[in-house]
């Protein structure tokens, strides 16, 4: 970002959430400096010293300056499109957050997940587990249909809803994986702690197509008890097929009591606890189309989507009135989940 302060006598560029100082001449050439140029406003010099947070030698051997600039707030859970039917065909990012994880495996049904900050996904630690997640891809609503929308994307504004094309949108983003995380306590066997953080090599562009959804980060949020949540994916269609296009369905919220009953009679080694979350069909869908480690969600008082859980497992009907689906539960691992996704030093 260009201060008005500094307009036509320097030019800041983003690194890293660090900035890197260089004087303007006002002609295309750009070179480094080893302080605030004596020309500049005092207070502005001094408000640059102040943020002054790195310094590196060049090749030359002179120093470069790099001071910080406060991040643009992003806006979390905000959908620009309204639901209107239970089970269906999702109309073109109506969840910005949704995310696909691409392997070296070619899955029929590949892991989602939610994007919960520009530079973090969050999603099932069974779907990282013995595979090489290789990139995450963002901002896909149609799984076939991203080269077909290149070629429409012409008047494109990625801020106003009414300029997209009814089969078209901003391009997807594929980015690759830097790092995973998985929770130090999961286990494949008890299906407990079921959660994995995906570092992404860099930030997303956030726009109206790729959003971040909002963690249940107060004891508001955290103790808030839906009866209904949505969850989401490409999953399997009432036919059996893989979705190429994301669907969505709502589910009633199971009690616990009632959940922990059922899946002891399927698996006597399953003891469901405070980590999970259970939801039932119910009689407008007896089955999701949620993809595992994808985003269980409802919408708060705000009107803003909050991530309740990730998809776990009983997701091949994810949810019917005998076999509830079981989500590991976001809000009481938080802690965890705030700390793998904050910015490394």
């Amino acid at each position: 970002k260009t201060s008005t302060d500094l307009v036509n006598s320097v030019r800041i560029s983003s690194i890293s959430a660090q900035v890197l100082l260089v004087e303007h001449t006002g002609k295309s050439s750009i070179y480094m400096v080893n302080e605030p140029p004596k020309n500049w406003p005092p207070s502005v010099r001094q408000k640059a010293l102040m943020r002054l947070c790195d310094t590196q030698k060049s090749v030359n051997g002179s120093k470069i300056y790099y001071i910080c600039c406060e991040r643009e707030e992003i806006t979390c859970g905000v959908s620009r499109v309204q639901l209107i039917a239970y089970e269906q065909e999702t109309k073109p990012y109506a969840f910005p957050w949704m995310a696909l994880l691409e392997s070296t495996i070619n899955e029929e049904l590949p892991c989602g997940g939610s994007l919960i900050s520009d530079r973090h996904v969050l999603t099932a630690a069974h779907c990282v587990k013995g595979r090489k997640i290789l990139s995450i891809r963002l901002g896909v609503h149609n799984l076939n249909r991203d080269q077909y929308c290149d070629e429409q994307r012409i008047g494109f504004k990625d801020s106003n809803e009414d300029d997209y094309l009814s089969n078209c949108g901003p391009p997807a983003q594929r980015i690759p994986v830097q790092s995973i995380s998985t929770h130090p306590k999961y286990s494949p066997r008890l299906k407990r702690n079921d959660l994995a953080v995906l570092r992404l090599r860099y930030p997303a562009v956030i726009g109206y197509s790729i959003t971040p959804i909002c963690l249940p980060l107060t004891d508001e949020l955290r103790m808030y008890l839906p009866t209904d949540s949505f969850v989401t994916g490409w999953g399997m269609t009432e036919q059996g097929h893989r979705s190429s296009i994301l669907r969505y369905a709502v589910l009633p919220t199971v009690p616990s009591a009632q959940c922990v009953m059922l899946i002891k009679e399927l698996d006597r080694m399953i003891v469901l606890d405070k980590g999970h979350l259970c939801t039932g069909g119910n009689n407008k869908t007896a089955r999701c189309n949620g993809d595992s480690g994808g985003p269980l969600q409802y919408i708060s008082d705000s009107n803003r989507f909050v991530l309740q859980g990730v998809v776990s497992f009983g997701v091949k009907t994810c949810g019917t009135k005998v076999v509830p689906g079981v989500f590991a539960n976001v809000s009481n691992y938080i802690d965890w989940i705030v700390a793998e996704g904050k910015p490394l030093p």
